[in-house]
């Protein structure tokens, strides 16, 4: 792993994204950024998060489950105000394992009860990579999302059935 030497306690986004930028691998980056949001300021932390978040998805390919299972750890714990819903955007990328499998469906159950409601309206994502690592769960995920569909707001909605078109591409 690549030691990046920070002079002061504050590191702007631009900065990580140089660093995750400079790195010649996926897993490095992950590893990098992660390393500043564990052991950084609130500040550094914030933008490793921000910066993982949107390299991840520019990326467009999976997490190994070692990784994952970090990630989910580091997030699921995180005190910074939009960790878990950076954590839902990222989800597609995320694998579990019989490692990470009870971590990411407890963080998915307490999105589900999150009163942000972005946090809540988009914790029906999560249930893609619980689909991708166990097929013989896409029943139960789809028949929940289509009770919450019933009582979820009009914002809610488009994302359920976003989730519903996902959870039966995998299932076929």
């Amino acid at each position: 792993m690549l030691e990046i030497q920070i002079p002061n306690n504050e590191i702007s986004a631009e900065e990580v994204r140089a660093i995750a930028d400079s790195l010649p691998n996926q897993n490095e980056v992950i590893e990098e950024l992660l390393s500043i949001m564990e052991n950084g300021a609130y500040m550094q932390s914030y933008n490793a998060l921000w910066v993982l978040k949107h390299w991840i998805n520019s990326c467009k390919r999976e997490i190994d489950a070692k990784l994952s299972s970090r990630l989910i750890a580091f997030w699921s714990e995180s005190k910074i105000r939009l960790a878990h819903l950076l954590l839902l955007q990222c989800s597609d990328y995320i694998t579990l394992d019989h490692n990470n499998f009870k971590s990411w469906e407890s963080f998915i159950d307490l999105c589900r009860r999150s009163n942000h409601k972005f946090v809540k309206a988009n914790s029906y994502s999560g249930f893609l990579p619980l689909a991708k690592y166990s097929k013989d769960l896409i029943p139960e995920l789809f028949q929940i999302c289509e009770i919450e569909e019933m009582v979820a707001p009009p914002s809610g909605k488009g994302r359920i059935k976003k989730v519903k078109k996902d959870l039966q591409k995998l299932s076929a």
